[in-house]
């Protein structure tokens, strides 16, 4: 997994996003399993920098699980 800030992952890699951490893509070269732990809002942005959407950890686990 990549993103432009972090950048590689690899199998057992730990990592860490300080509150407001912002990057504009993150990518997986193959099926990946992502353990996320979170505390408060998930924002996403629009091209201006504005938030456009924002979810809890309900609204996280939902997607999670429609995608599964």
């Amino acid at each position: 997994m990549t993103n432009e800030i972090e950048g590689t992952a690899r199998p057992g890699d730990y990592g860490y996003e300080a509150i407001g951490a912002h990057h504009e893509k993150t990518c997986a070269e193959e099926e990946t399993v992502i353990f996320y732990v979170g505390h408060g809002p998930l924002a996403t942005l629009d091209a201006e920098g504005r938030i456009c959407g924002a979810t809890g950890s309900d609204g996280v686990n939902a997607f999670a699980m429609a995608h599964a």
